[in-house]
């Protein structure tokens, strides 16, 4: 079940409650405020983790918005954003995120190696994350473009015509140079671009809150790592992006085609699926989770 319309804007990047320590709305308050504003498909990519998807799937069918599922993965340089496009990409996200958090030996911050990303492409489509903390941004704008390079050429090899470089705009005179400088070297490199809203808060009024959030997560006072000086990080009307994007129409043509391929793909039965354990001789299930 494909849609998504060629004329609106649809958010690609958004992160709810579930991204502990950053993300400020529930999922269904992000369904909700979408379909107030008449987009006809919005995506949930939280951090590390798909636990937010069950409600927004829920909520998204309540109210006709054609959901798109992914996931915000980090990395030790910086994150990537990884949509499913089918059933089977949900399948490798799933495996993705397993992997990597079980083997992080950090459990509260989880990075993923590129490798384990580079091995779990099927069915995904990878955006290189915002700027300025996403992967590919995050290199470039810290003048490691060499480097920047090397990694493109890697996502690009395993991801081939699924990969596009993520462009946002936090509507600061600083984001805006960051920005244009992410799209200038994804021009060079000759990889798509596609807009975002890097979406936190459901409004600007929340900006405090995910500061807080942010600050507790990082265990610093204000303002302290990952403090972003602007409240701009809300969920922008479609209007609103085609503005902030009026310059960059092929980053808006691209935001609206991955939202028609990625719309709707991914459909949950509500089935519960317990994993099979592995036993001991005369032991049962039951008397084993007793015992643990």
């Amino acid at each position: 079940m494909n849609g998504g319309s060629s004329h609106g804007f649809v958010h690609l990047h958004v992160r709810s409650g579930f991204s502990f320590g950053f993300g400020v709305a529930r999922p269904e308050e992000l369904v909700e405020a979408a379909a107030r504003v008449r987009m006809s498909s919005l995506a949930l990519t939280d951090r590390d983790g798909l636990y937010g998807i069950p409600r927004f799937l829920e909520a998204a069918g309540k109210v006709g918005i054609l959901p798109i599922v992914g996931a915000e993965v980090s990395t030790a340089g910086g994150h990537v954003v990884l949509l499913a496009e089918s059933m089977q990409g949900y399948r490798s996200l799933c495996r993705l995120i397993t992997a990597y958090r079980i083997s992080s030996e950090d459990r509260r911050r989880p990075a993923c190696p590129l490798g384990e990303i580079l091995d779990h492409t099927e069915g995904l489509i990878c955006l290189t994350g915002a700027v300025p903390f996403g992967l590919i941004p995050n290199l470039v704008l810290d003048r490691h473009r060499e480097e920047a390079s090397g990694v493109l050429r890697r996502l690009r090899e395993a991801f081939g015509d699924r990969l596009y470089v993520e462009l946002t705009d936090d509507e600061t005179a600083t984001g805006r140079r960051s920005s244009r400088k992410v799209a200038a070297f994804a021009r060079e490199a000759g990889v798509p671009v596609v807009a975002a809203g890097d979406v936190a808060y459901l409004l600007p009024a929340d900006h405090r809150l995910h500061e807080v959030l942010v600050a507790a997560a990082n265990l610093t006072a204000l303002p302290g790592p990952g403090y972003r000086p602007t409240d701009r990080l809300h969920l922008r009307s479609g209007r609103e992006m085609r503005r902030l994007f009026k310059d960059c129409p092929d980053a808006l043509a691209n935001a609206a085609a991955l939202a028609e391929r990625c719309s709707g793909t991914v459909e949950l039965s509500g089935d519960i699926h317990m994993p099979a354990a592995i036993l001991l001789e005369g032991k049962t299930a039951g008397r084993t989770l007793l015992e643990l």
